[in-house]
């Protein structure tokens, strides 16, 4: 939404109705958006992965999770047959 406002509004800049002072500062809302969005998605990321940790499991490199105790335990009876 206002990345279409910004374009508008430069196109309006373009055609002169509007100052660069008006630009400048719908480009500083955007990046303050873009900046709450950022810090919005790594906390939900270290609360997810906060929580996974406490129910013991962790996510893998392909987003899914694995229980950590039964991969110990696996990794423990794989090892002993031999």
């Amino acid at each position: 939404m206002e990345r279409k406002t910004l374009l508008a509004e430069e196109s309006r800049y373009a055609a002169g109705v509007l100052s660069n002072a008006q630009i400048v500062k719908q480009q500083e809302a955007l990046a303050q958006l873009e900046q709450n969005y950022s810090t919005a998605l790594l906390n939900y990321s270290l609360a997810r992965l906060e929580l996974l940790r406490t129910m013991g499991r962790e996510e893998t490199a392909w987003g899914g999770t694995m229980d950590i105790k039964n991969a110990v335990l696996r990794c423990c009876c794989l090892y002993s047959a031999y």
